[in-house]
């Protein structure tokens, strides 16, 4: 027999930790918050308060705790920029992985993360459940990314249906391209529709869940570029799944520390935020998710000076130009896949208004969008510089 109480109050979610939201008040008591409308069951863990208004300082403080706590055993990988400042870009990434976890239910949306290495044992599972260790107390399921469309989509729709904050997609193909349509769709939307395992019924769930995909030597295709940030780790060992460390347990190390990294993780944006957040009214490069800048994005850069956007543009290979061509190329064939088409049918598709496409074919739209406009910004506007990008 089917019961439902009309009276009883929709959350957008639990969670086992305190929470912040983009006013920069924190809830701490278990109970249902109203900021937020998240349930908190703390389990009646004590989590330590947070200074009312936090300095640029005890920010920089609280990031340098996560690392010399939780992350300076893990081998980030430098890049270029790193020279210049005191905090490696990667392992900002990784900071920035963590604080996503912690506000991803009361936001709209937010990018994903891949971790990948040059080799194996170096350590990308190990970050991974250290981040989910620290937000939820307990250990991380793993699973697998792969299969056709439809088997994508009914694996999506099962792991979302239990509200995980983080899913990770864990060890794909060594050199592997990640690509998937499934999932491009779910990090740029609220919710996803799919059709039941076994059943003819669709079911709606939310998608406010942190994804993560490890492996190693693995590039990011030309839909999920401006979707994913890739945090990569290097080892120059000979075999680096010899190395010793000296936490050897790092589920116990974690447990017993959780209280003081969710404390460093609500010091760090709710200092920015009670700060004035000082990037609201400048003119400061989007990346795509606005929430997810004001709480993760900007209170990183405002305490280090590093923009972690800067790891996305990385990703984009030797040029704009080329990626947009790449994505051109893909895009057709996933509209088009060996069926013949002119210019001037796809111009007009391009332009139609966003309303007229399927939900399916709606990303693919508006990716082909952007990668013509970066190629030529008239190319959407006037055919000749169309066809030009085209055949060029």
């Amino acid at each position: 027999m089917e019961y439902t109480n009309s009276k009883a109050r929709a959350i957008n979610g639990v969670v086992s930790h305190p929470v912040i939201n983009q006013e920069g008040k924190i809830a701490y008591q278990e109970g249902i918050d109203p900021n937020t409308n998240l349930l908190l069951m703390t389990n009646g863990i004590q989590f330590k308060p947070v200074l009312e208004r936090p300095s640029k300082e005890d920010a920089r403080n609280a990031i340098t705790y996560l690392y010399d706590t939780f992350f300076n055993e893990i081998s980030f990988a430098e890049t270029p920029s790193d020279s210049h400042v005191s905090y490696k870009l990667n392992f900002l990434l990784a900071i920035a992985v963590l604080l996503t976890s912690f506000i991803r239910k009361q936001i709209d949306i937010a990018p994903g993360f891949v971790i990948t290495a040059n080799t194996q044992g170096t350590g990308k599972t190990t970050l991974a459940r250290i981040i989910h260790l620290l937000l939820t107390g307990h250990d991380m399921t793993v699973h697998s990314l792969g299969g056709s469309p439809e088997e994508t989509e009914k694996q999506f729709l099962a792991l979302l249906s239990t509200s995980p904050g983080i899913v990770c997609f864990d060890n794909q193909f060594d050199g592997s391209e990640i690509k998937n349509v499934t999932l491009s769709r779910v990090i740029t939307s609220l919710i996803f529709t799919g059709r039941i395992l076994g059943k003819t019924q669709e079911m709606t769930v939310p998608t406010h869940t942190v994804f993560i995909i490890t492996g190693n030597n693995l590039t990011i295709s030309s839909d999920l570029l401006r979707r994913f940030f890739c945090l990569s780790l290097q080892s120059n060992e000979e075999r680096p799944e010899n190395r010793i460390y000296e936490v050897r347990d790092v589920k116990e190390h974690c447990i017993a520390y959780r209280t003081d990294a969710v404390q460093a993780c609500l010091t760090i944006i709710k200092a920015y935020i009670s700060n004035g957040a000082p990037y609201k009214d400048q003119k400061v490069k989007m990346s795509g998710f606005p929430l997810w800048d004001h709480m993760v994005r900007f209170p990183i850069m405002w305490a280090t000076g590093v923009d972690i956007l800067d790891a996305m543009e990385l990703s984009r290979g030797e040029s704009d130009e080329q990626m947009a061509k790449a994505g051109i190329l893909e895009g057709i064939f996933y509209l088009y896949d060996e069926n013949e088409f002119n210019a001037r049918e796809l111009f007009n598709r391009l332009r139609t208004s966003r309303f007229q496409h399927s939900d399916d074919a709606l990303d693919l739209i508006e990716d082909l969008s952007y990668n013509f406009s970066q190629i030529a910004k008239q190319a959407l506007e006037k055919e000749r510089s169309f066809v030009y990008v085209l055949r060029n």
